[in-house]
């Protein structure tokens, strides 16, 4: 017994020594990799740097000794030959240009790919061991429920750099400056989110603060720098390697200028508006006169047009109660078409024995199910058999049946081992982890069991395979087994199973027939309404299209078509004077009065501040000309560069790179820093403040975290609304991953990074971060309020959306255009958005062609690019007008029936 206990405790010693070992050596590799990393990251500067300056020696060594090489030792050597021309020569001139033709390989260029999986790399790596400018970030990103709430509601306004800001917009730049730790902006189309982002940068830059703007592309970094407000106190630098061929007015070489351009330009404002003045006044007066002549001229036709045009405004609201009607009766046809197709589709799934399916009726096929259910149980041998085998019954041949009992009766011996086989799988198919699948290990309890029962399964595999090879018949291939492998151990059962097959089809086609019955009826119910909704649609037309008719006659007084031509214009030319000079006040579209109103105010604004500023602006102005002139010249400016390009990039506050790019910039990278002496630019020893990344829902979490982690606070600006990031693999299909290592790459894994490479981390943040960090601006200035209406939806509508920005919006975007197509007014100035409907089919495009085409659609698209094209003349002499399609052959098609036609004038 002491030799026994002697023995099992040197086993468990050394068992202990063996685990104990592993672990250590575990915490050894984790340390290593820790300290690895650690270093690395503290050091990766100074060891770029000293990479740098020895290669720069050892290249310089290198090519100092070729150089010798080539003027000391090189041994020139001459040699003539005489060779007659024979035919050889047309021979070795047909294998060149054989060689200049043959094939070559294409070599796959990833090193940009993985330069920024580098960089990911090394931003995981920061944010997880805390190499941040800011250690609660980490929790901000994942944790944002956890911000402690503040108030904006008691903070001054600032001294706002542009005045056309809303006041959604300068709550959102309060609540930015106000945090010290992240902040979301969320900015639909056209709700002037790249302003709100220039007027923050200004603001920081005013409070001293170093401002880098990110995005994933250089189209937006470009679009926040050009919207930047011209104040010395902002001093821009673009990052752009030089290899990408790109330019930029924000380059280092251009510092200089662009300190000059933002002191010219508030000078040069305040000049013109001084110098300008007289001209001002006059062309205002007579714009203003001119103007009211037109209002006086309106007013006086409404009266006259009065009744006509109470007639015309009863016949356009029966018209469009009566397209309403219309347009419910068109959603009921809709609806009964759908039934009509759902009933289609549950028919087929009835006849093919289907018992579930997509666009079906779920209430027939769950009753029909359970008839088939029912009839199954009242059959022995079908009793264990599902309904996804029931087409398999139904298709099995009863002779072929009877052949395969007759073997099947004399192979007792291996039925009764496959038999133990399967029951032997499920035994240890329950002993398995049923979290992992794994296998229980010698620690466990049921490991004896599992290795008893696993060795028993091998030993059974081993017989039945035994048996087989010296067997004609393979049980497991026959169709008996196939349909009903849980009775081919009870032989009385299954002698009956020709019998009770042919029971089992005579039975189930009544079921079949039964439910085909009632789905035809519901088919020829929902036809009938179909054919009830289109004679009521076809009566609504009849009395649309009489109105209509009786409204297009009443507009043809010329009076009324006076009217509606002035209102159109006098519209268009307050717009427009509004915008030339420059007042950026609303006011109320339907009461033109109130704008007259706006510019009396406008005018004795401009008279009391010229008067008030004249006697100090006649000192100031000559200064500040004097000024711009001399800021302007060209050798000033060449000679301003080298002195003073270096002290100002020392003070640049503002950064312009990519979510990807970069963050250290040699003279071999940007030229431009060798130009003036700087040695590089590296973002993350530039006391980054704030880190504004713009587009945020077009970026991956990876892209996003690499500019992050230069701030000490975030700014994320996007709408989760738009296109999400998309994953380059993620159309990848099954047989795509035939012959990949399935441990690194399966069709599962694949959806699983596609899953979590296109989740928005910016709308998982907004929805959980405080209120008090985050705004979401509302007030569109891009487009009509009914083009607005259609995107609205996305975003709560209702007047719980957007919001047009203006009170005159509406006017500013009319499109004046009326397009009549045989005598029918198709497209008329008083709607923005129109939905055709094309019932054409698609075709393909040519022979054998993949790609589809819809004839219609391109004949209707090129008519109405014409009517538009005719309408418009006169009236917008720089007319664009834009053809979009999802597919590209239907597109391929208009364009080529256009070719004739130059629809863009410029």
């Amino acid at each position: 017994m002491r030799d026994f206990y002697i023995r099992r405790n040197t086993a468990l010693i050394e068992k202990k020594q063996k685990s104990l070992a592993i672990r250590c050596q575990e915490e050894l590799d984790k340390l290593k990799k820790e300290k690895k990393n650690q270093l690395e990251f503290q050091y990766i500067e100074s060891i770029d740097s000293e990479k740098t300056e020895i290669k720069k020696v050892l290249l310089q060594k290198l090519n100092e000794d070729k150089a010798d090489k080539i003027e000391n030792e090189t041994i020139r050597r001459y040699q003539i030959y005489f060779r007659p021309q024979d035919i050889t020569d047309k021979v070795k001139e047909i294998e060149k240009q054989i060689e200049e033709i043959a094939p070559r390989y294409l070599t796959y260029d990833n090193r940009a790919e993985k330069a920024k999986i580098d960089r990911q790399e090394k931003a995981l790596t920061s944010i997880r061991g805390g190499y941040v400018k800011n250690p609660f970030l980490p929790t901000y990103l994942f944790s944002p429920e956890t911000l402690a709430q503040s108030s904006v509601e008691d903070i001054k306004d600032p001294e706002w750099c542009l005045e056309s800001l809303n006041d959604r917009q300068k709550l959102a730049v309060k609540r930015a400056l106000q945090s010290e730790s992240i902040f979301l902006l969320q900015g639909p189309p056209g709700t002037g989110k790249t302003q709100v982002i220039a007027e923050i940068t200004a603001q920081l830059t005013k409070r001293g603060k170093k401002v880098l703007i990110s995005s994933e592309t250089h189209k937006a970094i470009d679009n926040v720098f050009d919207r930047l407000p011209k104040i010395p106190e902002i001093r821009p630098l673009r990052l752009i390697p030089s290899q990408n061929g790109k330019e930029t007015n924000y380059s280092p070489e251009r510092l200089v200028d662009n300190f000059y351009i933002n002191i010219c330009g508030n000078l040069e404002k305040q000049v013109a508006r001084y110098d300008n003045y007289k001209e001002t006044r006059e062309e205002f007066d007579s714009t203003m006169k001119s103007l009211r002549l037109d209002y006086d001229r309106l007013l006086k036709l409404q009266r006259e047009n009065a009744d006509t045009e109470r007639k015309r405004n009863n016949l356009l609201s029966e018209i469009n109660r009566l397209t309403g009607e219309n347009e419910v009766l068109r959603e009921k046809l809709l609806a009964a078409k759908e039934d009509t197709e759902k009933y289609t589709r549950t028919l087929k799934y009835v006849e093919s024995y289907r018992f579930s399916g997509e666009g079906a009726d779920s209430n027939v096929l769950d009753k029909y199910a359970e008839q088939v259910e029912r009839l199954l149980k009242c059959f022995a041998c079908f009793e264990e058999v599902t309904l996804d085998k029931v087409a398999e019954l139904v298709n099995a041949d009863i002779k072929t049946i009877n052949k395969e009992l007759e073997r099947f009766l004399s192979e007792d011996a291996i039925v009764e081992l496959k038999n133990r086989q399967r029951a032997l799988r499920n035994v240890l198919s329950g002993l398995r982890d049923p979290d992992t699948d794994e296998a229980p290990n010698e620690e466990n309890s049921n490991y004896e069991e599992y290795k008893k029962n696993q060795s028993e399964l091998i030993a059974v595999g081993k017989k039945i395979k035994e048996y087989e090879n010296n067997s004609e018949f393979d049980i497991a291939e026959s169709v008996i087994y196939f349909l009903v492998p849980e009775i081919t151990g009870a032989k009385e059962i299954l002698k009956q199973l020709p019998s009770e097959l042919a029971q089992f089809k005579v039975k189930l086609a009544d079921i079949v027939n039964a439910q085909i019955n009632i789905i035809e009826s519901a088919i020829n119910g929902d036809i009938d309404n179909e054919n009830a909704i289109s004679d009521e649609i076809n009566v609504l037309k009849i009395q649309i299209s009489e109105k209509k008719r009786l409204y297009e006659e009443l507009g043809e007084n010329p009076g009324i078509e006076e009217y509606g031509e002035l209102s159109s214009g006098l519209k268009q030319k307050i717009t427009r004077f509004f915008r030339d000079f420059g007042i950026v006040r609303e006011y109320d579209s339907d009461n033109l009065e109130t704008a007259f109103d706006i510019i009396n105010e406008e005018w004795n604004r401009l008279e009391t501040e010229y008067n008030a500023s004249s006697a100090e602006n006649k000192i100031k102005i000559p200064m500040y000309k004097d000024i711009v002139k001399y800021l302007s010249q060209e050798d000033i400016l060449e000679e301003d560069r080298a002195a003073y390009t270096r002290e100002l990039y020392n003070s640049a506050n503002v950064f312009g790179i990519t979510c990807t790019s970069r963050d250290r910039f040699t003279p071999s990278q940007l030229a431009e820093l060798g130009k003036y002496g700087i040695e590089s630019v590296d973002i993350r020893t530039q006391g980054i403040d704030v880190v504004i990344v713009d587009e945020v829902s077009k970026s991956s979490f990876l892209d996003l975290l690499i500019p992050i982690l230069y701030g000490k606070t975030v700014i994320l600006v996007g709408d989760h609304r738009q296109l999400p990031p998309m994953y380059d693999l993620r159309h990848m299909r099954g047989d795509d991953f035939d012959g990949l290592d399935e441990e690194k790459i399966t069709k599962e894994i694949n959806d699983g990074y596609t899953k979590l490479y296109e989740e928005c981390f910016f709308k998982t943040l907004y929805e959980k971060v405080p209120s008090d960090f985050r705004v979401m601006l509302n007030k569109q200035y891009r487009c009509h309020s009914h083009i607005m209406e259609v995107f609205n939806h996305f975003y709560g509508g209702n007047g719980k959306g957007l919001v047009v920005g203006k009170k005159q919006q509406d006017d500013e975007k009319e499109h004046n255009l009326t397009v009549k197509i045989n005598g029918n007014t198709v497209i008329d100035p008083k709607r923005h958005i129109y939905f055709v409907d094309c019932d054409q089919k698609e075709s393909s495009a040519f022979e054998g062609s993949t790609s589809k085409i819809n004839e219609q659609e391109a004949q209707v698209a090129i008519t109405l690019l014409k009517e538009l094209d005719k309408a418009a003349k006169g009236l917008f002499p720089n007319i664009k007008l834009s053809l979009i399609r999802q597919g590209k052959s239907t597109k391929d098609r208009a364009r080529v029936l256009f070719v004739h036609m130059a629809i863009r004038r410029d």
